[in-house]
């Protein structure tokens, strides 16, 4: 990430938890908008079907939804294979956190401070709402925001403690190059080897990053169940 300056935005199938960006958080009333944006966005995702067609198959839809053997659920599991997700944390100091995603405590955290200029894409940046128990959002259009925030960013309590934030793309998932002014500081777990730490310094001497970055060793907190920063100077 720190040599390449590339983030990954996932598709939501790979992700860990089998209600993330579950189908069932939605969904639809049916309405003449609603029916028009689905088959719209249902043969483009087909690529096929004349206009003739499509409005054959609206006319249909609006007349009887069931005669025509719609799967919702099949649409919207084909759909977000379209989307791309980032995630990251607001908690850099959580020792799960750092036992889950930064191999053990032998990997490193880095702190983004604006990721804005990466936004050409990407519908944007969004912290995650946990709830405890299971709602659905009933929409009738696909431009309506709240659909896809509550389809996309909606997870159990049981994950609260990760406090996720989330940089979306509704049509792209892969690498994205951002600049690397939005990198203002980097993290060495507690498990982090010295030959690694060198590694680290190097490449932010080798790339010419500012001298304000903050380059911090995680240490074990004497008091509390947490991991506290120890800044290591390597601007010469």
């Amino acid at each position: 990430m720190i040599e390449k300056l590339e983030l990954y935005l996932s598709s939501p199938d790979n992700f860990n938890d089998p209600f993330d960006c579950y189908e069932g958080l939605v969904g639809f009333k049916i309405t003449k908008k609603f029916v028009e944006e689905y088959v719209t966005k249902a043969f483009a995702t087909r690529k096929m079907g004349s206009r003739e067609q499509r409005k054959r198959f609206e006319k249909q839809l609006i007349k009887d939804p069931r005669s025509l053997g719609i799967d919702i659920n099949a649409f919207f599991e084909n759909y977000k294979k379209k989307f791309g997700i980032c995630c990251f944390s607001w908690d850099n100091k959580n020792p799960v956190m750092w036992a889950h995603y930064a191999d053990n405590h032998k990997g490193i955290c880095v702190g983004l401070k604006n990721l804005y200029p990466v936004q050409e894409k990407l519908y944007g940046i969004y912290p995650v709402d946990y709830l405890s128990k299971m709602e659905q959002y009933q929409f009738t259009s696909f431009e309506d925001e709240k659909y896809w925030r509550q389809w996309l960013l909606t997870k159990s309590i049981s994950w609260e403690y990760e406090q996720e934030v989330r940089l979306i793309s509704k049509s792209y998932n892969g690498k994205l190059k951002f600049p690397k002014e939005a990198i203002n500081e980097i993290y060495l777990g507690l498990l982090t080897s010295k030959e690694d730490e060198k590694r680290v310094i190097k490449l932010l001497v080798s790339h010419n990053f500012p001298s304000d970055v903050k380059l911090y060793k995680m240490i074990v907190d004497k008091k509390a169940f947490s991991l506290q920063p120890k800044e290591l100077k390597w601007a010469k």
